[in-house]
């Protein structure tokens, strides 16, 4: 019984029973007042069926009614207020029950996409905290490191600048991406934009990546145009192949293909990587979210397909991942044919 009582005393706390009281005393003010009417209206019509002093009853010519007709029709008159009071008691009885079921469903409801986004916000805060302070910490230690050193010769200063600058180039990445996720008035412009120009532009960024992995990209998208926007769309091209270059082992090659019906356009990113467990498939396009320890061992933030894949969907497009573990994955994008 305690047990219970304590319950109950952490529920009452909480968001859920104050929104709750809110919608059940909204419930319950609207019940009252209707019953109120409901009485005033009925007591009313009932009133009307009392007999005015000198009024024969059923018509009769006498111009005094017997008093015993006259005393039954005003008791009929008071067991009818009664009965009418006791059923709207009952009724409001009946509305407070199902209203309280009522309105913890419409409170649980209201408050689920808040707490939702809340949790989501607290997550997001956390790893990103988390993800900053890995940089941040070989930053200290690096510098902590050439400072214990009595004699610290040129070289060795260098190559501690190196490791800084690298350090705050892994920071600013971080931040751009952050940057890039939490934009909210990211506008893109539609228009006519050829697909070799856009593409060529990113395997020009990401051709280095590949070269060191001996890693081959083969454009095979047909010459067409379609509707996006030039640098978003290099934007989405650069990810999506950089991220194929990241899990792809060496001496593979990574495919580029591209379509057109009268509804979409759709471009294929096809590698031949490590693939994607069936477990991570629906988290890849989560802000942080790294997968299992073979993809969580390459470098990187787990941003680079959110980004894209929000970029994407300001072109009113999706992006989608088919995967297959230890054979590769294809990423597709599709863009609406006409914007």
């Amino acid at each position: 019984m305690k047990q219970y009582a304590g319950q109950l005393r952490e529920f009452v706390t909480t968001d859920t029973a104050r929104l709750m009281a809110t919608y059940l005393c909204i419930i319950m003010i609207m019940s009252i007042c209707f019953s109120l009417v409901l009485y005033q209206t009925s007591t009313g019509q009932l009133e009307r069926q009392r007999l005015p002093p000198g009024e024969a009853p059923f018509g009769q010519l006498s111009t005094n009614p017997p008093a015993d007709i006259r005393t039954f029709i005003a008791n009929r008159i008071e067991e009818g207020k009664r009965e009418l009071a006791s059923n709207l008691i009952i009724i409001n009885l009946l509305v407070l029950l199902s209203g309280s079921a009522f309105s913890y469903f419409l409170a649980r409801r209201t408050l689920e996409p808040m707490e939702a986004a809340m949790e989501a916000q607290t997550q997001f805060v956390s790893d990103a905290s988390h993800e900053l302070r890995t940089p941040l910490t070989a930053l200290k230690t690096t510098n902590e490191v050439a400072l214990r050193r009595k004699q610290l010769s040129l070289k060795e200063a260098k190559e501690t600048l190196s490791e800084n600058i690298a350090e705050v180039d892994r920071l600013q990445q971080l931040t751009d991406g952050l940057l890039r996720l939490l934009a909210r008035d990211t506008v893109v412009t539609h228009h006519s934009v050829d697909l070799h120009d856009v593409l060529n532009i990113a395997l020009t960024i990401v051709m280095p990546k590949a070269l060191d992995k001996r890693i081959g990209v083969q454009d095979e998208t047909p010459p067409f145009m379609l509707q996006a926007d030039a640098n978003s769309l290099v934007q989405i091209l650069t990810i999506l192949l950089d991220n194929a270059i990241k899990y792809s082992p060496p001496n593979t090659t990574i495919t580029v293909r591209a379509e057109q019906d009268t509804k979409h356009t759709y471009i294929h990113i096809v590698d031949q990587g490590i693939g994607i467990p069936e477990t991570d498939i629906n988290h890849v396009f989560s802000r942080f979210y790294r997968g299992d320890s073979s993809r969580s061992a390459t470098p990187g933030y787990g941003l680079g397909l959110p980004i894209a894949h929000k970029i994407v969907k300001l072109h009113s497009g999706t992006l989608s991942v088919e995967s297959t573990l230890g054979k590769g994955s294809v990423f597709t994008v599709a863009f609406p044919a006409q914007q």
